[in-house]
């Protein structure tokens, strides 16, 4: 069963647009990026990670519950989602990127083999077609709604604006 040209990639851009900016860098490609072109103190910066570690801490939560009402095999995938928060300092910028995703360095064994999330994450969120006889399996999304359940990246943004001004307020 051909699946028409270009769907697979509209269908992602979609996601991407709905879950916000991708970082396909080290963590996941369906992580949440909160933008990385700011310019901050590194006082700013400790700010906002203080301000957010609540925020991203919600949709891992979300993120997890919605892992376990789908239907889980060994649970894997629940237990390897994580909130990272890095920190990049040079001369002139401060950046910091908060994602929640899927951690690469997750292993588990299940029925005496080895699982690692970071396969198969990608299938669960978005779908997929099996190859042999064409059967659509349905999508099962549990980022993109816990993204959107604790308030999107406007929620984030308007924190992040929050925590700027909190630290400059602290500055003068």
């Amino acid at each position: 069963m051909a699946r028409a040209k270009g769907e697979h990639y509209e269908r992602n851009k979609t996601l991407r647009e709905s879950v916000g900016k991708n970082n396909p860098s080290e963590y996941t490609d369906i992580a949440f990026n909160l933008g990385d072109t700011f310019k901050w103190t590194e006082e700013i910066a400790l700010q906002v990670e203080n301000d957010l570690k609540p925020f991203m801490g919600k949709i891992q939560s979300a993120a997890v519950a919605k892992i376990k009402a789908n239907s889980v095999r060994s649970g894997a995938l629940a237990r390897s989602i994580k909130t990272k928060f890095v920190k990049k300092y040079d001369k002139e910028t401060h950046r910091v990127w908060a994602g929640v995703g899927v951690d690469k360095n997750h292993v588990e064994t299940y029925n005496g083999k080895r699982v690692r999330p970071i396969k198969y994450a990608h299938f669960i969120e978005q779908g997929f077609t099996h190859q042999p006889d064409g059967t659509k399996i349905e999508d099962k999304p549990f980022l993109a709604p816990a993204v959107r359940l604790v308030g999107g990246k406007e929620k984030a943004q308007s924190i992040v604006t929050n925590a700027i001004q909190k630290a400059i307020g602290k500055a003068i």
